[in-house]
């Protein structure tokens, strides 16, 4: 039993660490995406300022639906689901400014009008790649707690504020000793025998 849970923590955290990695590329790669997209958008089109500002506000929203679709489908909302967020619109805004700088320093600008290129390019991000939206850090987590009574047996279902599971316990009272357990969602138990004298 031992060691399927020790299996299984394993599991989880290499999984844990290649959601981070998958983060950390997909975070440093939007910056290219974004340009390849805009190139997309502008070609062969008049106004091309505008088209370029208005392909940036497309691939923004584009890219936040990725995110919000990673978030909510794939990491179910957990602390590595929090973690990868705060990792890809972090590194996202820093991997755009990086991108416009560069294409600003192949075209020829000094160091001061690329950054000011850059700057401007990410104007249009600014909303979209602001880090927010995470609140693990939150010491102030609000923990609902709904208990199912049975006779002597009752059974209580703990979740955080967004909804999920984040343990469970369940008493049996014997009378004179009320034995409870209490399993975190890792699958951690803990066993409590409360003696009434």
């Amino acid at each position: 039993m031992k060691k399927k849970k020790s299996r299984k923590k394993k599991a989880n955290q290499t999984i844990g660490i290649l959601k981070v990695v998958f983060s950390v590329i997909l975070g440093i790669v939007t910056g290219p995406l974004e340009l390849l997209c805009a190139g997309l958008i502008i070609k062969g089109k008049d106004l091309q300022l505008l088209w370029l500002i208005g392909a940036i506000f497309v691939f923004s929203i584009l890219y936040l639906l990725v995110l919000f679709f990673l978030n909510n489908f794939l990491h179910r909302k957990d602390d590595d689901g929090d973690k990868c967020w705060l990792i890809m619109r972090i590194l996202a805004p820093i991997s755009i400014f990086a991108t416009w700088f560069l294409i600003a320093k192949y075209n020829g600008d000094g160091n001061i009008t690329s950054i000011i290129f850059a700057m401007l390019f990410m104007l249009p991000n600014v909303l979209f790649f602001v880090p927010a939206g995470s609140d693990s850090g939150s010491s102030n987590k609000k923990i609902r707690a709904t208990t199912w009574n049975f006779g002597k047996y009752s059974e209580t279902t703990y979740r955080d504020e967004k909804g999920n599971k984040i343990a469970e316990s369940t008493s049996f009272d014997w009378g004179p000793v009320r034995d409870t357990k209490i399993k975190d969602k890792d699958g951690n138990e803990t066993n409590i025998e409360h003696w009434k004298f």
